[in-house]
């Protein structure tokens, strides 16, 4: 399509003789106020004719208040050229989510746990999300205990620091030990009702035999990294932190993750964290969305009420 459009350019403005290709583009100039009703009649020239302009005033008010959303507005409704990363939650947002969450009260009960393995020397984490429990969400990270120091220089946090007060685990050597995650994984399953944790396949073949040799059975499930899996999960994350509907407990490893973050958007307005384009880590981020994602995406439980109140006779 982006071909097919600066070939229209060119034909139009002469660059290119070719009487058989007529093109015409409706788009805002970049400079364009985007919030501006004018603005969108420019994109739209049947705004408030079939093209619904209550939609139009919805997406536009959803995009002023969420980063991730402004360049999906932009190149879906205003047909400008963007590029389709932008920054994910706002602070102020994440902020209003920091109720605590206290471990000690949500033994037993029922969670979704999103793992997300990182490389050999990068963050891994586990989020416990507990959707009975008011949202609480409990976070788990791991990182190799050598060059800890150095680490945390070239990532410009404090690892260190965050090691000494029990934010993150650390494991001997250069490398993450897996075996130290999964008796961590298998100790947290005993503790807590697991439901299931999702994770992303790469990586995960030497945990599963790691689990296997020591076994430990868990409700694995296999969630995908692209955009038909994450799309989803991104959603339902956006609305239960823009709701107020998580308790993450202020965690700061968690809360570094979410400010790294960036978001890509498809043409079809799929949503997925970009590990490539964020400035920094962002494994809590993507491990939290997948256990919120695995949670919205199981099937409702029956709800048998009218047959206890004798509303339905058999």
């Amino acid at each position: 399509m982006s071909e097919l459009v600066d070939y229209a350019e060119q034909v139009n403005n002469g660059t290119i003789e070719d009487p058989t290709f007529v093109g015409h583009v409706y788009a805002a100039p970049m400079d364009a106020d985007p919030w501006n009703p004018e603005t969108w009649k420019l994109a739209n020239p049947a705004l408030g004719v079939f093209r619904s302009l209550e939609e139009m005033e919805t997406s536009a008010a959803q995009a002023q208040r969420i980063p991730a959303r402004e360049s999906a507005f932009r190149n879906l409704y205003l047909n400008q050229r963007v590029e389709a990363d932008e920054r994910f939650i706002a602070a102020a947002d994440w902020d209003s989510c920091d109720a605590p969450a206290d471990a000690d009260l949500l033994r037993g009960r029922p969670c979704f746990g999103g793992l997300d393995l990182g490389s050999t020397s990068d963050l891994t984490s586990l989020q416990l999300y507990f959707p009975e429990d008011g949202g609480a969400l409990l976070s788990f990270f791991w990182v190799p205990k050598d060059n800890l120091r150095a680490r945390a220089e070239k990532d410009r946090v404090p690892y260190v620091e965050w090691a000494k007060d029990g934010l993150i685990e650390t494991t001997p050597g250069r490398a993450t030990d897996k075996r130290a995650v999964a008796l961590k994984l298998a100790a947290l399953a005993q503790i807590f009702d697991i439901k299931g944790i999702a994770f992303d396949r790469w990586g995960m073949a030497e945990l599963e035999r790691i689990l296997a040799e020591e076994g430990i059975t868990l409700p694995l499930k296999p969630h995908g990294q692209g955009f038909k899996d994450m799309g989803p999960s991104v959603d339902a994350f956006e609305r239960l932190v823009l709701s107020a509907g998580l308790r993450h407990g202020g965690h700061p490893v968690l809360r570094w993750n979410v400010g790294n973050a960036v978001i890509e958007t498809d043409p079809a307005g799929n949503r997925k964290p970009r590990k490539d384009k964020s400035r920094e880590r962002i494994d809590g981020l993507v491990a939290a969305i997948m256990a919120v994602g695995l949670h919205a995406r199981e099937p409702a439980a029956p709800d048998y009420s009218a047959w206890r109140l004798g509303v339905i006779s058999a």
